[in-house]
């Protein structure tokens, strides 16, 4: 009973990191994104103002 209970914790535990890690990974992946977009358009109007 307590070994399975540990293994479901452990699991649980296991979603639980990997799901963190995966949302942090889109936060970051989209706020870079969003970032070179951007800078990409910072450059655009740049080069269009010379």
């Amino acid at each position: 009973m307590s070994e399975g209970l540990t293994m479901i914790v452990w699991f649980l535990g296991v979603l639980a990191l990997s799901g963190f890690v995966v949302c942090g990974w889109v936060l970051y992946g989209e706020h870079r994104h969003k970032k070179n977009a951007a800078k990409r358009k910072a450059t655009r109007v740049l080069e269009n103002t010379l």
